[in-house]
């Protein structure tokens, strides 16, 4: 920090919302930020049946060119934590 003059006066000031910034873009240019948005109305999935996601699922999967192995990898990685 600097005086009138110029001169150094000893203090920091930590600028926090150019850090918060400076860290907001960093994640968003590592690909760490994911923004996310419902497609069709609001609580779709939440009105759905567990056998309905599983085949929207499955459907989102095979539209990205995944296998059926990598599907059920995927699954088994997040039932376990």
């Amino acid at each position: 920090m600097r005086d009138r003059n110029g001169d150094a006066t000893g203090t920091f000031k930590p600028d926090l919302d150019a850090a918060i910034s400076g860290l907001k873009l960093a994640a968003k240019i590592a690909g760490l930020l994911v923004h996310r948005h419902e497609i069709d109305q609001p609580g779709a999935f939440a009105r759905m049946t567990d056998a309905e996601l599983n085949r929207a699922l499955a459907e989102q999967f095979k539209a990205l060119g995944l296998s059926e192995r990598a599907m059920l990898e995927i699954r088994a990685s997040v039932f376990a934590e």
